[in-house]
């Protein structure tokens, strides 16, 4: 095996005027070249300079002591350039003959997409989509840092200024001094508890709107439904939906569901609210609509940890995500989630079993003022319990 990969390299050298007329030698530069093996007898070779401009070569052992030369290609001849990441890709099944290749990074883009074999010799793509790649505990971490960060700061400076007015009224200063160490406290534990946030009081809505599952119908995965449930029981289904047609005009509106996923492994679940437009049942998206997700990905973050994510959908195909963090909770337990919207101000503020973990301004170009529909999602096998909708 050595000997045969030594044979493939070193015909690179000896090989050279098999593509001479075309190549200029004294303009080649192999100092940066990088060799990365491309099949069970190819090596493909990338990063030969020829006068500044990088070009490639791929190198097929012809069966005895040489190899044949292909190429050679600079990046104007190539489908796919060198500079595509693949090493963080996955291939996952999606059904029988489906399957699902996530994370091609492309830029500071992600991409995954799907596709069907024809049952001869091709795989068919089905359709593709962008994703922000996901935030990585170090990205996270360096945030809360700079919360942290910016936190102290604005103590010291109010401090500061407090100080200046000690003499003047010394009963205030330190009435004032304990509030903002109590604050300062106050943010310390949530940096150090992954962003949590315990201290806000917000006034919920109250009139009920909406309640329980009837009146609602799968779109796309397999649904269960009763009159205080509804489970997706497809474990191989990534997009399960399951429409509930609702006015959503109110200035503030609050929905609360309780939820559970029911395998091991890759599962996710969670609620598109102000929704309208859709068109594509399994789509990526979900018209126009904001989603808050609850989902544990062991293979793409490392552990068991279930992440909170909030995105916002512009059509069936693009779906950009906007908040992402851990909650120390298990998604195979039953969780509560309750997410509040006020249109007006453009805030997201999102609890888990009562606890604050997410308030996002949302920018004005961003808003959705109204929706006719809101729609459970799982990815997996999942049951939501006790669906409300509130308004004030």
């Amino acid at each position: 095996m050595m000997k045969k990969l030594l044979i493939i390299v070193c015909a690179l050298i000896v090989s050279l005027p098999a593509f001479g007329q075309m190549i200029d030698q004294s303009k080649l530069d192999f100092n940066q070249a990088e060799l990365a093996i491309a099949g069970p007898d190819e090596v493909y070779v990338t990063n030969i300079m020829y006068d500044g401009a990088p070009l490639s070569v791929l190198l097929k052992w012809d069966g005895g002591t040489g190899a044949v030369i292909y190429g050679p290609w600079f990046a104007t001849d190539k489908v796919l350039q060198d500079s595509y990441e693949l090493g963080y890709a996955t291939v996952n099944k999606a059904g029988t003959n489906r399957i699902m290749i996530s994370d091609i990074i492309i830029g500071s883009n992600a991409y995954t997409g799907t596709a069907t074999f024809d049952g001869i010799s091709k795989l068919l793509l089905d359709n593709y989509w962008k994703k922000e790649p996901p935030v990585t505990p170090e990205m996270q971490a360096k945030v809360l840092q700079g919360r942290l960060n910016t936190s102290e700061k604005a103590h010291k400076a109010t401090l500061a200024a407090l100080e200046a007015e000690k003499e003047a009224d010394k009963l205030v200063y330190e009435s004032k001094i304990e509030e903002l160490e109590a604050d300062l406290e106050a943010a310390r534990t949530a940096a150090q508890a992954a962003g949590v946030k315990t201290e806000m009081i917000v006034s919920k809505p109250t009139k009920i709107a909406a309640s329980g599952f009837t009146g609602g119908r799968a779109i796309s995965g397999s649904w269960a439904v009763t009159s205080s449930s509804v489970s997706q029981t497809d474990s191989s289904a990534y997009f399960s939906k399951y429409m509930m047609p609702i006015s959503q005009t109110s200035t503030q509106t609050m929905y609360a569901f309780e939820a559970e996923a029911d395998q091991s492994g890759f599962v996710g679940y969670g609620l598109h609210f102000f929704a309208s437009g859709d068109n594509l049942a399994n789509g990526y998206g979900f018209g126009k609509s904001y989603l808050v997700w609850l989902t544990r990905d062991p293979d793409f973050y490392g552990s068991d940890a279930m992440y909170l994510q909030l995105y916002k959908s512009y059509d069936d195909v693009e779906m950009i995500q906007t908040a992402s963090m851990v909650v120390p909770y298990s998604i195979e337990s039953r969780n509560e989630t309750e997410v509040l919207y006020d249109r007006t101000a453009g805030n997201v503020t999102v609890w888990v079993n009562g606890v604050q973990f997410i308030e996002m301004n949302i920018p004005s170009s961003e808003k959705i003022y109204s929706g006719s529909k809101v729609a459970l999602r799982a990815l997996g096998k999942a049951t939501f319990l006790d669906f409300t909708v509130k308004t004030k």
